[in-house]
């Protein structure tokens, strides 16, 4: 799509083209764009608008990240504020807090959610924080449909 070199102008007349015309064009009249000037012009307004697209996904993608950078310095900050002296009476209320949420909770999916918490702070072995996940698994439910399946079924049924 290389442009085409222009035709060369024949002029009968000998002032054609040296400003006879008094319109300020100097008698030449303006040459409207060749299709391929006009195809080119198409594909880099077209390229412009799909950069200026990528340009706002990669301002967002980076607002984003900003973002996620700003929370995780946030965390960083109050684990070295737990692991300082100050930390360890927020941990104990943190502990507390956890502690409640864990109990208070009917959903064993939560309570899956708070375990490694409570684990991570409370230093559980993986021996007891597996231990406590059959639990969870298991849970009251379980039983319930399982002493439900009995009585209907008989006592292989579980």
């Amino acid at each position: 799509d290389r442009p085409q070199p222009a035709p060369p102008q024949s002029s009968a007349h000998p002032s054609a083209g040296h400003g006879s015309g008094g319109d300020g064009t100097g008698g030449q009249r303006p040459v409207p764009p060749r299709p391929s000037e006009s195809r080119l012009v198409a594909n880099l307004q077209t390229e412009l608008a799909d950069t200026l697209l990528k340009l706002g996904d990669a301002e967002e993608l980076v607002k984003n990240l900003q973002s996620k950078c700003q929370d995780l310095g946030a965390t960083i900050e109050r684990e070295r504020e737990l692991r300082t002296g100050n930390g360890a009476m927020r941990n104990a209320e943190y502990l507390k807090n956890i502690t409640v949420k864990w109990m208070l909770s009917l959903d064993r999916n939560e309570q899956g959610t708070l375990l490694p918490v409570i684990a991570q702070i409370l230093h559980f072995s993986p021996e007891e924080i597996e231990a406590i996940q059959q639990h969870l698994q298991r849970g009251p439910l379980r039983r319930v449909a399982g002493g439900v399946s009995n009585l209907l079924f008989g006592a292989g049924s579980s």
